[in-house]
C-alpha cells in the first residue's frame, strides 16, 4: 500500500479546534478497523486506580459499544462520529478520571482510538462535547485513522482530516486518512511511518523547502501543488492531480532508491502440465483453448476447471474415499500468469455459455421485475399489503461476478438466497489486496470460504444497523467457485502468508504458474482460424449449455442437500476398485507428509490433495454423462492435483534444490519483507533466521544481488539494511 500524507497549509483557513456537532455536520465516512490482537508496552494511562493502558481499555470505565447507551441517543457529536468511525473504536467514558496530574471531568464524553505505526491501539482522545479534545496518553506518534482504502493520507490535524473526507467525496472510499489531532505532532507520525512504509506528502511550493528538510532522510515522495490540496479537488480527482492533469505538479524522491527494472529472476522450471490427464471433448476443449487464446496448457486447464465447477457446482456433489459422505464440487483456482498474455480471452471461450445463459437469465429478471412492478401498481391501496404478501418480487439470478468485494458477495448469499457464485477474475488484485483480505477481515472471510468449500455452509452475523439487516445469520447448500489469476508479484506476497496458509484456505487452491509462451499473430493460419468455428469447442460449449438447463434427479437417488435449488446429485463409485484408488491416493498423500519426505513442509496441502481429486474427477465424469467413478477417473484428476501440488512448491519461501543460491537468499528475503512499505530487511535478521546454508555465505550472496540490481544496502544509524527492489512487488 502507498501512503500519502498532507501538511497542514495545504488545509482550509481559519482552522476550528472546538469540534462540537457543528464542525460534523456535513462529513461522512468510514473508519478503517485495525487489528488490535498484539498488545503493545504503553505508558500508564492514570486512572484513580493507575491501571495500564490496556487495562484502562478494557475496564468498566469504558463502554464497549456507545449504541448501547440510551443517553447517547439525542446526541448529536456522537451521531456523527459513528458516521466516521466503526462501533469498536467509539467508547463512552463512564468515570471521571485522573489523567496525568489533572482530574478531568470525563464521565459522559466520548473516546475515540488512536494508532501507533504498526497499527496497534496506542492512546484515547477524550472529544468533549464544548472544548478541545484532548488525549489520555503522552503523545509519541499516535495517529486518528478514518476510512479503509487501499492508499494512505496523513493529516496534520483532526478537523482537517474530516474536512479531506468530505472534500475527496466518491473517492473516498479508494483512500484511508491518518491524522493527528494537533499540527506539532505531524512530524513525528509521519517520520515513524517513513521508516516502515513509503509516504507521499503533499504541500504547496512556499512549504517544499520544509518538507524537503525535515524528511530528506526518509523515503518519502513529495508532492508539490499551487493551490492547496484541498482547494484542487473540487475541481480535479486526487489520481487527476497526482499524474500532472493541472500542469502544475511536481514530484520530488526524497532519500528514495531509483529501482530499475531487473531481468527475470531465475526459478525452478515449470512443471510439465499432464495433458493426458483429459480426455474426449474436454481435452479437444483444453488444447483448442490454449490454440485460439494462445496460452499454456496449463492455463486452458485451468478454465476449463473453472467453467465446469461453475455449471455444475449446483447439480452433484463428489464422494470421500469412505463411499458414505458427499462434499461440494466447487473448486478454488490460482493462476499466476501476465497481464496481457491471454488469460482473459481463455476465460471468455471457456465460459462462453455461461456468459450466454447469464444474459437470458438477466432478461427474464428484467421483465419479471417490469411484470411484478405493473401488477403492484395496479393493485388497490388496502390490498397492496396483501399483494406483497403473496407476490414477493422477482430475485436476481447470478451465475458469477468479476468484481465487487468478498464480503458483499457473502451478504448476498444470506440476504437473497443466492446459493450457486462464482468470482473469476484476471486481477485478483481485487481478492488479495482489497478490503475484505485486510488484516481486521481476513480471519473472518477465509474462514468463511473454507467453510463453504468443505461444507457449503457459512454463518454470517449482520449488525442490526445494517442497511438490509435480517435475522438469518446462517446458511445451507451453498457453493462457491473462486477462479483467479494474475501476476506474480501480487501473488507471490500471499503464497507466503502465514494466515492464509495456516488457516488451511490457501491449500485448498489448484495452482499453476506456467511459462510464458511467444504469441503468433500474422501466420495465414492464425489469420484464418477462429473459435467460433471450432469443431472441438462446438462440441464443448454444446455439452456446456445442456448442463446449463435444470437437472432431473435420476431414480435411487436421494437428495444431497435439502436448502439446495434443486436435488444434487450424488456422485458414486462404480465399484470398489475406484473407491480404493481415491483412498490409495489419500494414504499417498499422508505418508508424504513425513520428516524428510517432499510435503513435509506442505501438510495443509498434502491433506486436501485427495478431496480436489475426487472433485475433478466428479466434474469429468458428469460432464460425459457418466454419474459413476472409476478408478481411471480417479488417477487422472490425481495427475492434476500432483501437478498443482508442484507448482505450488515452486513459489514457497522454503528454497528449493534446483535453484541456486542467490535466488534462494532473494525469495527468503520477499516472503520476510512482506507487506512492508518498503521492503527492507535488517541484515542481523538474515544472519540470524535465514537458512543454514545461506547464512555462512550472506555478505557474498548480498554482492551478487546487489550487482544485478535487485537489492541494496543502507546504513539507517546504526543499522543496516537491505532494500529489496520494488518491481518484485509490482
Amino acid at each position: 500500500m502507498r501512503f500519502i500524507c498532507l501538511s497542514g497549509a495545504d488545509m482550509y483557513q481559519p482552522r476550528h479546534r472546538t469540534l462540537t456537532a457543528q464542525n460534523y455536520s456535513h462529513w461522512q465516512g468510514d473508519f478503517m478497523s485495525i487489528e488490535t490482537s498484539t498488545a503493545l508496552q504503553n505508558e500508564k494511562a492514570q486512572t484513580e486506580q493507575g491501571m495500564g493502558f490496556f487495562e484502562f481499555l478494557a475496564s468498566d470505565s469504558l463502554t464497549k459499544n456507545i449504541f448501547d447507551n440510551e443517553q447517547l441517543a439525542s446526541n448529536q457529536t456522537a451521531d456523527i462520529l459513528t458516521e466516521f468511525f466503526k462501533p469498536e473504536q467509539l467508547s463512552l467514558v463512564t468515570d471521571n478520571l485522573t489523567i496525568g496530574d489533572s482530574d478531568k471531568a470525563t464521565a459522559g464524553e466520548l473516546a475515540i482510538r488512536l494508532y501507533d505505526s504498526n497499527f496497534e491501539p496506542s492512546n484515547l482522545a477524550i472529544m468533549p462535547a464544548d472544548g478541545k479534545p484532548y488525549l489520555t496518553e503522552q503523545y509519541k506518534h499516535d495517529a486518528f485513522i478514518i476510512g479503509d482504502g487501499n492508499e494512505f493520507i496523513a493529516v496534520n490535524n483532526f478537523d482537517d482530516a474530516l474536512r479531506l473526507k468530505a472534500v475527496l467525496g466518491l473517492d473516498s472510499d479508494n483512500y484511508t486518512i491518518l491524522a493527528t489531532l494537533d499540527d506539532w505532532q505531524f512530524e513525528r507520525m509521519a517520520k515513524a511511518h517513513a521508516k516502515q512504509r513509503t509516504l507521499t506528502i503533499f504541500c504547496t511550493y512556499t512549504e517544499r523547502q520544509k518538507y524537503s528538510d525535515m524528511f530528506n532522510d526518509y523515503h518519502v515522495r513529495l508532492i508539490v501543488t499551487i493551490e492547496p490540496i484541498t482547494d484542487m479537488l473540487l475541481d480535479y480527482r486526487l489520481d487527476e492531480i497526482i499524474s500532472d492533469k493541472p500542469n502544475d505538479t511536481k514530484i520530488y524522491q526524497l532519500g528514495a532508491i531509483e529501482w530499475a527494472k531487473p531481468e527475470t529472476i531465475s526459478t525452478a522450471p515449470a512443471t510439465p502440465y499432464p495433458i493426458h490427464a483429459w480426455q474426449g471433448v474436454l481435452r479437444d476443449a483444453v488444447e483448442a483453448i490454449a490454440y485460439h487464446a494462445q496460452v499454456p496448457q496449463a492455463i486452458a486447464g485451468q478454465v476449463i476447471l473453472g467453467a465446469l465447477s461453475t455449471i455444475l457446482q449446483g447439480s452433484i456433489n463428489a464422494p470421500y474415499a469412505d463411499g458414505v459422505k458427499f462434499m461440494p464440487v466447487a473448486l478454488f483456482l490460482l493462476s499466476i500468469y501476465p497481464s496481457g498474455e491471454g488469460k482473459t480471452l481463455a476465460n471468455s471461450i471457456a465460459y462462453q455459455q455461461i456468459d450466454f445463459y447469464q444474459d437470458e437469465l438477466d432478461r427474464q429478471f428484467t421483465q419479471l421485475k417490469h411484470e411484478w412492478q405493473l401488477a403492484k401498481a395496479s393493485a388497490k391501496r388496502s390490498e397492496l399489503e396483501t399483494f406483497l404478501l403473496e407476490n414477493p418480487p422477482p430475485t436476481e439470478k447470478t451465475l458469477y461476478m468479476s468484481s465487487g468485494t468478498l464480503q458483499g458477495i457473502l451478504d448476498r448469499m444470506l440476504m437473497n438466497n443466492l446459493k450457486n457464485i462464482t468470482w473469476v477474475t484476471a486481477d485478483c488484485g481485487q481478492f488479495f489486496g482489497g478490503h475484505s483480505m485486510k488484516a481486521d477481515n481476513m480471519l473472518f472471510v477465509i474462514s468463511c470460504l473454507s467453510d463453504i468449500w468443505s461444507k457449503g455452509v457459512f454463518d454470517r452475523i449482520l449488525s442490526p444497523r445494517a442497511k438490509n439487516a435480517i435475522e438469518q445469520t446462517r446458511t445451507k447448500g451453498v457453493r462457491f467457485t473462486v477462479d483467479l489469476a494474475g501476476q506474480d508479484e501480487v501473488i507471490r506476497p500471499a503464497l507466503n502468508d502465514a494466515t492464509m496458509n495456516g488457516q488451511g484456505f490457501l491449500p485448498r487452491f489448484l495452482f499453476t504458474a506456467p511459462d510464458v509462451i511467444n504469441r503468433v499473430y500474422n501466420t495465414p493460419e492464425r489469420m484464418n482460424n477462429y473459435s467460433d468455428s471450432d469443431p472441438r469447442l462446438l462440441k464443448f460449449w454444446g455439452r456446456c449449455r445442456d448442463l446449463l438447463d435444470p437437472l432431473p434427479n435420476p431414480e435411487n437417488q436421494q437428495p444431497s442437500d435439502n436448502n439446495a435449488p434443486h436435488e444434487r446429485i450424488n456422485i458414486n463409485f462404480a465399484d470398489q476398485q475406484a473407491r480404493q484408488a481415491l483412498a490409495d491416493y489419500q494414504q499417498y498423500a499422508q505418508d508424504r507428509k513425513a520428516k524428510g519426505r517432499e510435503l513435509e513442509h506442505y501438510p495443509a496441502y498434502a491433506n486436501r490433495l485427495a478431496e480436489n481429486a475426487s472433485r475433478i474427477a466428479s466434474l469429468m465424469a458428469f460432464f460425459e454423462g457418466r454419474t459413476l467413478l472409476n478408478a481411471d477417473d480417479i488417477q487422472r484428476a490425481s495427475m492434476l492435483t500432483e501437478y498443482s501440488i508442484h507448482e505450488r512448491m515452486r513459489y514457497t519461501d522454503t528454497p528449493q534444490a534446483s535453484m541456486n543460491d542467490s535466488d534462494k537468499l532473494l525469495n527468503w528475503l520477499v516472503s520476510k519483507a512482506g507487506n512492508k512499505k518498503p521492503p527492507i530487511v535488517n541484515e542481523g535478521t538474515i544472519g540470524q533466521y535465514a537458512p543454514n546454508a545461506l547464512r555462512r555465505q550472506k555478505d557474498s550472496l548480498l554482492d551478487d544481488l546487489e550487482s544485478m540490481g535487485l537489492v541494496m544496502r543502507k546504513k539507517q544509524g546504526k543499522q543496516k539494511l537491505v532494500y529489496i527492489n520494488e518491481y518484485l512487488f509490482k
